[in-house]
This record gives C-alpha cells, structure tokens and sequence, in this order.
C-alpha cells in the first residue's frame, strides 16, 4: 500500500484492511437494545455474530462507525466490540436507537500512525483459502472525527500467492 501523504504520529491515523472470502456482503441487521461503549445487547440472533464480524453502526447512536466482534457471552445476549464509540452524537455508547450491520470481513491488519511515523507505505500480508477475496480498506482520519480527511491511498498493489504442496 502506498499512502497518498506520509503517515502522522497519532493513532486515529490508520487504514484497516479487511478481508471476506465467504461471497457475501450482508452478513446481518441487528437493533441493539442497550449497551455500553464497547459492548451491545440484542434481543435475539445472538448466533447470528462471529468474533472477527465487522459491525457497522448504520443509524442511531454511534452511526457512522465500525468495529469488530471480540467476544460474545451467548447467556447475557451482550457481543463485546474491539475499541469504543467515539464522538457520537446521541452519546458513546449503544444504546436502543442503534442500528448494527454485520458483514463477514475480517481484520487483516492495521496500520497506525502511532506504529508507522512517517510511513509512506506498508507492506502487508495475511493468509486467507479461498477461490474468491474481496478486500476493504476503512481509513480514519488523523484528526479524529473533526471533519479533516487528509490521509488516503495512491496504490495499493496486491500479489496472490497460489498455494503450494510440498511432497
């Protein structure tokens, strides 16, 4: 990945690659009906979540914002994200005006400002079988959510590596 500036020393300056190898985008639609800023409730589908689920905050509370499955405590109906809400409007937290969409992409890596000073690109790799990978790349801004965008990608360059068996 080649970045369009060099990196600023800051963790809200990152991208997120994620991979899915399952075909679909939707996954799941959810309301949660509590919550706090780093975990939902639901009412039911509870098995619908997966740890590494990316979930989306489509409406409400926290809109705008995606976070990943942690973990998932089946008897309280409660799924635990990978990092707060911030700067929400209605309020950090879920809440019952929270409306989540689950898909099947998955972190491949991060890459952070804070880890990277300066970078201007990054290598990465990640393993995944499958006949068919899409990727998604989520960029933050390095300025939180002030309205700043000025981070992005000049090149991302990807280089599929078959599968070899040795005998």
């Amino acid at each position: 990945m080649t970045f369009w500036k060099p990196l600023i020393d800051t963790p809200f300056a990152r991208f997120v690659v994620k991979y899915n190898t399952t075909e679909k985008y939707q996954k799941y639609t959810a309301f949660a009906t509590g919550g706090t800023s780093t975990y939902f409730t639901v009412s039911f589908g509870i098995g619908n979540f997966e740890v590494g689920d990316e979930v989306t905050v489509v409406a409400g509370s926290g809109a705008g914002q995606i976070r990943h499955v942690q973990s998932i405590d089946t008897a309280l109906n409660r799924v635990y994200v990978d990092e707060t809400l911030y700067n929400s409007e209605n309020g950090n937290e879920y809440n019952n005006t929270s409306y989540l969409l689950v898909t099947p992409f998955k972190k491949a890596g991060v890459i952070k400002g804070s880890d990277n000073k300066g970078a201007v690109n990054k290598l990465l790799r990640f393993n995944a079988r499958a006949k068919k990978i899409q990727i998604k790349v989520e960029v933050w801004s390095p300025s939180g959510f002030t309205g700043e965008w000025d981070m992005g990608l000049r090149d991302m360059t990807t280089i599929y590596i078959p599968d070899r068996t040795i005998k």
